[in-house]
């Protein structure tokens, strides 16, 4: 993660968007007492999609139980069926 304040991010913009898009890490813009956050526009929609999936009490579980079972190797890959 890098910080700028509103000055040094004026200056260093180009720097601050490629730094976004290419780390997949968030910029923090400090001016003043407020703070802001600068994302790459995927990186936005994939934390809002991870919050919606993981919203579901249900969902959650399951996907927490496909995560570890692909960590304990007990997935296997299999050849999709044709139409």
């Amino acid at each position: 993660m890098q910080v700028y304040g509103a000055s040094e991010f004026r200056s260093n913009m180009a720097t601050a968007f490629d730094y976004a898009y290419d780390a997949h890490s968030p910029v923090l813009i400090k001016s003043g007492k407020k703070t802001f956050v600068l994302l790459s526009l995927d990186d936005y929609n994939a934390h809002t999609e991870t919050t919606h999936l993981l919203s579901s009490k249900t969902n959650a579980a399951r996907l927490l139980k496909g995560v570890e079972s692909v960590k304990n190797s007990e997935i296997k890959a299999k050849d999709l069926l044709d139409d």
